[in-house]
């Protein structure tokens, strides 16, 4: 090899790592291209250059990447021809998969191919592939207005370097756009779980009252209707509880569950009942027809925390709806198949195309613009994991959807756990009469919770300023603290230690949304704490357990 021939490759070796270090860093695939595409046309000398992906199963142009001065109209021309007609006879087309082609003009065969040539002058052309897979392939393509198909030769090995670099660099650009996403999706969950932190307390509230006075009237004598209204009610202060906790999860990474045995077809037509209000009211406001078709023909149980299948029968109810805008029909169905319960719900909307259903179990992915959270199905899919349970889209345009929900089938005899009704004993029968002083700064949650005790035969009284609470114990004896811990001026733990310095023999318990985030001291002076909202069974079992 004479000292030419080095110098020539000690300068394509110059040119190679100047292209590396000059993309490595670019922040797009479109910036890399730019850069790359510029520096090849400037070394070669070359008049038109661009980059094109084009589809592998019809060979229609997917999208022109980059481009660097083309005359006016060329793209316009050829954008519209499938990309086999344009520049590439079938042989150099499937070589050039594999390395470089160089084509001049007497090489095109069709005339739309000679026409392209003549109207816009070139003379010779390469294509240099960078990157090809089953489904679209991306070529840089470089035109001459020149004869230079001899002399362009011994670039080949360079421009299959350059290729082949390129395809490297871009594969670390998607690298990098996943690695991006991926903050900017743990970024997302964690502002969505401070912002939980923040209304989660004000939820609490509300659920208690709502849980507490539905739980109070259920302990009365009732008309039927009447008591499923208010059982509806109180199901879904229950669901509210639990989908609270499960939204302060984004925060402490744990979920508190409790599973439980449960019928498939009664947490159906709990979810079904609980959507009717919203299908009646959207579809008779706007005039269409919404038909419902029940086929409940499981008669299995599952082990499952009963409010989350049901979050997930409600949501892809409401999902369905919401592609049948104009009206359709809703089949719901259960069924057994081998040792699996199999719930099915399935719409006549306009269907899912393959693009949206390869990202529609994405948090934060929705089809439905500022309508949507994108949270959704993402929960959906995640409770299902939770139930080690499996789910299955198909959809067909035009004819719409189902959704297949597989279950693992409970087969030990064990019946559930009965939730709480109006025949349920939560009577303490106390030997001993037992005072007890609410402490909360909301007047309708502390009313609340004296309701409750009054109602499982305690006596309870309210204080909603905590600064006034050791005045009341000098003026009446009490058993039993239960007090709110976020209180104005004085908290409840700051509360406790004043209480237990001057009266050790009070029991103190602690209501809060968040128990997790009290320090190891703070429990020194606190006998029990209680997760808002509170039910009168979990009340009941905390105050015998106290005592």
């Amino acid at each position: 090899m004479d000292r030419i021939q080095l110098h020539k490759i000690n300068e394509r070796l110059e040119f190679i790592n100047e292209l590396i270090l000059d993309v490595a860093y670019r922040q797009s695939n479109e910036e890399v291209l730019d850069t790359a595409l510029k520096k090849i046309m400037e070394m070669l000398q070359i008049d038109y250059g661009y980059v094109v992906s084009y589809t592998e199963i019809d060979k229609t142009i997917r999208n022109v990447e980059i481009q660097c001065n083309l005359p006016d109209g060329f793209l316009e021309e050829v954008i519209n021809y499938r990309f086999e007609n344009i520049l590439v006879r079938d042989s150099i087309r499937d070589s050039m998969k594999k390395e470089v082609s160089i084509v001049s003009k007497e090489d095109l065969s069709t005339p739309y191919q000679k026409y392209i040539s003549k109207k816009y002058g070139f003379e010779t052309m390469i294509i240099v592939p960078i990157g090809f897979n089953d489904v679209f392939s991306t070529i840089l393509m470089l035109l001459f207005l020149r004869k230079e198909k001899d002399n362009i030769l011994e670039y080949v090995p360079l421009l299959e370097t350059i290729g082949n670099t390129l395809w490297v660099l871009l594969h670390k650009q998607k690298i990098y756009r996943e690695y991006q996403n991926n903050i900017i999706r743990t970024e997302k969950l964690k502002v969505l779980g401070e912002l939980a932190g923040g209304i989660a307390h004000d939820f609490n509230n509300l659920l208690t009252t709502i849980l507490g006075f539905s739980q109070i009237v259920l302990t009365r004598e009732l008309s039927e209707d009447i008591r499923t209204f208010i059982d509806i009610i109180y199901k879904s202060a229950i669901d509210g509880k639990r989908i609270v906790e499960r939204i302060q999860s984004f925060n402490r990474k744990q979920l508190g569950r409790s599973k439980e045995v449960h019928l498939i077809n009664l947490i159906v037509e709990s979810g079904i009942e609980m959507a009717r209000p919203r299908w009646k009211h959207f579809y008779e406001t706007h005039g269409n027809n919404l038909i419902i078709i029940k086929e409940l023909k499981s008669n299995s149980k599952i082990y499952c925390v009963e409010h989350e299948i049901r979050e997930v029968i409600i949501n892809l109810l409401s999902n369905a709806m919401d592609a049948m805008e104009q009206g359709g029909t809703l089949t719901i169905k259960t069924y057994d198949e081998d040792d699996k319960v199999v719930i099915e719900i399935s719409d006549t909307g306009p269907g899912i195309s393959d693009e949206v259903r390869e990202q529609i179990f994405e948090p934060f992915y929705s089809t439905k613009g500022v309508n949507g959270t994108g949270l959704g199905l993402s929960i959906v899919r995640d409770i299902i994991n939770a139930h080690e349970g499996n789910i299955k889209l198909k959809s067909e345009i035009g004819k719409g959807s189902t959704f297949k929900l597989y279950f693992n089938k409970y087969i030990e005899k064990e019946d559930a756990l009965i939730s709480f009704d109006s025949d349920t004993d939560i009577n303490l029968n106390l030997d001993k009469e037992v005072n007890i002083l609410v402490v909360d700064d909301i007047p309708q949650v502390g009313n609340t919770v004296v309701e409750m005790l009054k109602t499982i035969g305690l006596h309870a009284d309210i204080e909603t300023e905590s600064t006034k609470v050791i005045h009341r114990l000098l003026q009446k004896k009490y058993d039993i603290i239960v007090c709110d811990l976020a209180m104005p001026e004085l908290n409840g733990i700051s509360l406790s230690q004043q209480v237990k310095e001057k009266y050790s023999n009070i029991k103190f318990m602690i209501l809060t949304g968040w128990p997790e985030r009290l320090k190891k001291e703070d429990h020194n002076s606190i006998d029990l704490i209680l997760r808002k909202p509170i039910t009168m069974e979990e009340l009941a079992q905390a105050i015998k357990n106290i005592l």
